[in-house]
């Protein structure tokens, strides 16, 4: 992440005269002195017409007035196509910008707060604020060149401009819950003038898949329709469905009201021709989404349009007033589908790994200016003097708008996973799972809520505490459960509207779930060894993610065993059996018929052994502390089906999400493990986040059980990077 010091220079109008106050407050966190100078409009008088440039347009383009009936009133609008500057009218624009503002006191400040970044080792960001200064916010500033005429301010590497919007909301970065979504509105009403939707929309993509880390980070969705029902209708049941949308992303044409002097984006109707909406109706519609939607793009000409009374005027900016949007990009000029989709392909891949929106800017307008990027595509049309077009308007502090973690395969652990990849097409590894990988649900940094996908065990027993007024706070889910029983509840009764409510696979099941397919795929109906048949995941959770996980992946045909217990409270297991991605039927384990006599697992089909129950079936169980002593007091030969026990018994074991600071799971797992050869256990493996800070090391430490040293996020990208793409 880029670091960053501000100089925020504030242009305002002295009284009723065209002179203009220059005023820059706390430069570089204080460190440099403040500043202030003046101009006057005459300084700057000859640069009024370089938005309407229409020099390289087509001149039966340039302009287009239509009309468009709207609540049964007839509005005129005009649609303008003006262009970006040559690099000489571009130069000359920007050198005169600069001599107006960079004088005097201002000038020798900004030296001074280069010279501070450097030695901070930081960029410099230039915050323009003419909100008091409407009419010269409809100037292309994004053409200021340094102060030394030797480059354009958004072109030098250590150097950023924002505009800026001062705001009394204070915005910080949104933690998202990867992946960062972007809904796209390809608008190209029938009776305008088309654009290339589908190479912005393809390249977009394109500029994603350029990061390879990124491929699972970011979900782009396209409307079907590019009609405002649609576009609300998709932001609701985003919200609803606890994946909301992050970014906007508008592809279409921009119009200006003449009459009301006001931008508008034309949309279509139902049967696909031009409506015009004004920022009231976008900004409400935004306002909703505000705690998600954090930028919109405004891939249309005159988005960025100003009237020369109210610096809020353009669509884009009076779209951030009401929605309190805290990003916009908009356009300036009207920009060719080429430049467009160069853009959005370099912007999109800086955003998504995670750089700010500074970073992601200044990276997308390099790109612009190389005409190679174009040639590729194909486009015969120069699109290197279009860097300028792009606007960008901040409210927030910082362009660091999202927090996003995007997990790293770590780098020291390519034996261990070099060693996964050969015992898993064996069967030879059984995976254990604790209730903690359920914190790969959410981010790293995030706390879970009911309705917010599912808990770790810790949480879950604070929440069912707290909830249940017991004190002290239970800190087994077991001794949970035991405490339930004992006052006449059913722990399970608690569990369902929890784990029912959300099954959503996670990352690590997703992937488990594709390895499982590709190997299950190679293995023999008939295995010679019956312990080594299919592959074997241990869980101590109570949810049906893994099973769905199975089911979207393709894995019609699998076992699962579970823990449950009969009206008098004789335990058992009992067998479930999927075919077809259907439950076929469910066989109690029941005495005569012990576990161990059972043969009803040989054969291919892989195994979740749920060894604390389940709680989304008519016969839910949760395992309770006297369920614990229960298990712990049978012999060996009664705790599972032979074939399963011995497969735990001669196999490697791979240990992720276990808290085992709770005496119940310790119990569970010496008990099931207690005759597992000494070398398959020194050959297996914990995954831990600390070998020193994490309070479960020490535990798999005195056990002889390896360390694979790395967040599970982490770990996960790894087994997928090196393990799954592999096999």
């Amino acid at each position: 992440m880029s670091k960053y010091e501000d100089f925020e220079i504030v242009v305002e109008r002295v009284g009723d005269a065209e002179i203009y106050a220059v005023n820059v407050r706390q430069p570089c966190g204080g460190n440099v002195g403040d500043a202030s100078s003046s101009f006057s409009m005459v300084e700057i008088k000859t640069l009024g017409g370089s938005q309407n440039n229409t020099a390289d347009i087509d001149p039966d383009a340039a302009s287009r007035n239509f009309k468009i009936v709207s609540g049964g009133k007839e509005n005129e609008y005009s649609l303008s196509f003006s262009a970006a500057l040559s690099e000489t009218a571009a130069k000359d624009v920007g050198v005169k910008l600069s001599q107006a503002i960079f004088k005097n006191d201002v000038l020798e400040r900004l030296g001074e707060c280069k010279a501070y970044c450097k030695a901070q080792k930081a960029s410099l960001r230039i915050r323009l604020d003419l909100s008091r200064s409407a009419e010269l916010a409809v100037l292309p500033w994004e053409y200021l060149r340094s102060t030394d005429n030797s480059n354009f301010v958004c072109l030098d590497i250590d150097t950023t401009l924002v505009r800026y919007l001062q705001t009394s909301n204070a915005i910080g970065p949104l933690k998202v819950i990867p992946p960062l979504r972007i809904l796209v509105m390809a608008a190209t009403p029938n009776d305008l003038p088309q654009l290339a939707k589908n190479d912005e929309i393809q390249n977009i993509r394109k500029g994603l898949e350029a990061f390879s880390q990124l491929e699972e980070a970011v979900e782009i969705q396209v409307l079907p329709k590019a009609t405002m029902s649609a576009l609300e209708s998709a932001l609701k049941k985003a919200q609803d469905d606890d994946e909301p949308y992050h970014v906007f992303h508008f592809i279409g044409h921009g119009a200006f009201d003449k009459d009301k002097q006001e931008g508008v984006l034309l949309l279509e109707d139902e049967q696909g021709k031009g409506v015009a909406y004004g920022h009231e109706d976008l900004g409400r519609l935004f306002q909703q989404f505000r705690s998600d939607l954090r930028l919109i793009v405004l891939n249309a000409c005159e988005g960025a349009r100003l009237s020369t009374t109210d610096s809020y005027s353009s669509v884009a900016t009076k779209i951030m007033q009401i929605a309190e949007t805290p990003a916009i990009i908009a356009m300036q000029f009207s920009i060719t589908d080429s430049a467009a989709i160069i853009f959005a392909k370099s912007f999109y891949g800086q955003l998504a790994s995670g750089e700010n929106l500074e970073v992601a800017v200044d990276a997308a307008r390099m790109a612009v200016t190389k005409p190679d990027e174009y040639q590729t595509l194909g486009k015969s049309v120069p699109v290197d003097k279009e860097w300028a077009t792009p606007v960008f308007y901040l409210t927030a502090n910082s362009g660091h708008l999202f927090d996003i973690k995007i997990p790293m395969p770590p780098e020291d652990l390519d034996a261990h996973y070099a060693a996964i990849k050969q015992l898993l097409p064996t069967c030879n590894l059984v995976v254990f799972l604790g209730l903690d990988v359920n914190l790969l649900n959410r981010p790293f940094y995030d706390s879970w809520k009911p309705g917010k996908g599912l808990p770790s065990a810790a949480e879950l027993c604070s929440y069912l505490s707290g909830q249940l007024h017991f004190s002290p706070a239970r800190h087994s889910l077991a001794g949970l459960a035991q405490q339930l029983r004992l006052s006449g509840r059913v722990l399970t009764d608690e569990f369902s509207p929890i784990f029912g409510a959300s099954n959503k696979s996670s990352k690590l099941y997703e992937v488990f779930a594709n390895l499982t397919k590709k190997i299950t795929d190679q293995l023999p109906e008939e295995a010679p060894d019956p312990c080594h048949c299919s592959l074997l995941f241990v869980t101590t959770t109570y949810d049906f993610a893994l099973e769905n996980a199975f089911m979207e992946a393709g894995i019609g045909d699998f076992n699962a065993v579970c823990y449950n217990q009969d009206d008098e409270g004789n335990w058992f297991f009992l067998h479930s059996i999927y075919k077809d991605k259907k439950l076929l039927s469910n066989t109690p384990l029941v005495p005569p018929n012990a576990p161990n006599e059972y043969k009803g697992l040989r054969n291919k089909w892989p195994v979740i052994l749920k060894l604390s129950g389940e709680v989304k079936s008519d016969s839910a169980f949760a395992i309770t502390e006297d369920d614990f002593f229960a298990f712990a007091h049978r012999g060996l030969s009664e705790l599972l089906p032979a074939d399963l026990l011995g497969q735990i018994n001669t196999s490697r074991h791979l240990y992720l999400g276990y808290d085992l600071q709770s005496w119940t799971l310790r119990l569970l797992w010496n008990r099931i493990c207690e005759n597992q050869g000494q070398k398959k256990k020194e050959s297996s493996y914990a995954v831990v986040f600390h070998e020193r800070d994490d309070p479960n090391a020490r535990f798999w430490h005195e056990n002889g059980v390896g360390f694979a040293t790395a967040s599970l996020d982490d770990y996960v990208a790894g087994l997928e990077k090196y393990v799954r793409n592999q096999l």
